[in-house]
């Protein structure tokens, strides 16, 4: 039983559209064991296939490792299909989370866009 007063954990969702060349990628709540409240996610990675990714973080909640693993895989098949890939929206601490695992690249600065591929 949850206390009156207590927050409920938001459940992980994401929406993916495309537009052209462009995908945006709006995840939001608890982006914690992803594939197992994800069951599109295979779907999503086939509508990113050349396309420019945006990532918009600022509904997310929480992450964990399976999360940010989520993000790395989006990362290398956005780059292996000539893709370009930006996280925006991310908060203090997920922006802390992305630069310890070496993910920090992929956050837009505001003035360059997606990042280009290695």
């Amino acid at each position: 039983m949850i206390a009156p007063g207590t927050l409920h954990p938001r459940l992980f969702t994401a929406d993916c559209s495309r537009h052209a060349n462009q995908v945006s990628l709006r995840l939001s709540g608890r982006l914690v064991e992803p594939r197992r409240t994800m069951a599109n996610w295979t779907a999503c990675l086939d509508k990113l296939a050349g396309a420019d990714v945006r990532v918009d973080l600022g509904s997310v909640t929480d992450i964990d490792a399976r999360g940010l693993g989520l993000l790395a895989e989006l990362t290398r098949e956005t780059r292996r299909t000539g893709g370009r890939i930006a996280v925006v929206g991310a908060s203090p601490r997920v922006r802390k989370l992305l630069h310890l695992t070496h993910l920090d690249g992929l956050l837009e600065d505001g003035s360059h866009g997606p990042k280009k591929a290695a």
